[in-house]
């Protein structure tokens, strides 16, 4: 199906009309101007909901923050034992709880790109769906990064976080 065909059908769950019998000229002109609009938002898709930086960042912000009230309510606690080995610089665990392949550590420099971390799993071969690498917790909650982000960056800025593959 072209990007029309499902313009032309998405178009009028959208964008409602007025539903007679009878169509007019210039309903059926504002018909296609709903279907131009829909393959618009579809071919551009990646611009309209990708989230801007100066929000993410402030998300990390306020996260940071909120970590460390709740840091300070725990001080008087234990520490707790038993948690996962800390790694070196620039070495991240990524796991995978839905593969036979549970976890493994990479080492990123400056090239290393979300791409390259999911190539390392085995594809699903009974959904066919295309695995995706996730960052959770640290300072954001959970986001689904693009396959072409640079990882370096993103560990820098969020180090606590971990690293998840899924579909």
């Amino acid at each position: 199906m072209s990007l029309w065909n499902v313009s032309m059908v998405m178009a009028p769950n959208l964008l409602p009309s007025n539903r007679r019998q009878e169509v007019t000229r210039a309903e059926m002109e504002e018909a296609v101007g709903g279907a131009k609009l829909v393959l618009l938002l579809i071919r551009h898709r990646a611009l309209m909901w990708t989230v801007p930086c100066f929000l993410l960042a402030q998300v990390r912000q306020m996260n940071q923050a909120s970590n460390q009230r709740s840091r300070r309510r725990r001080r008087g606690r234990a520490p707790r034992e038993g948690g996962a080995p800390s790694l070196c610089d620039d070495v991240i665990r990524v796991r995978a709880p839905l593969q036979l392949k549970v976890s493994t550590a990479m080492k990123l420099d400056a090239t290393t790109m979300a791409r390259n971390v999911t190539e390392r799993f085995p594809r699903d071969a009974h959904s066919g769906a295309s695995l995706r690498l996730y960052e959770v917790g640290g300072n954001i909650g959970e986001r689904r990064l693009h396959p072409d982000c640079f990882l370096l960056g993103v560990y820098r800025l969020n180090p606590g976080c971990d690293w998840l593959v899924k579909p």
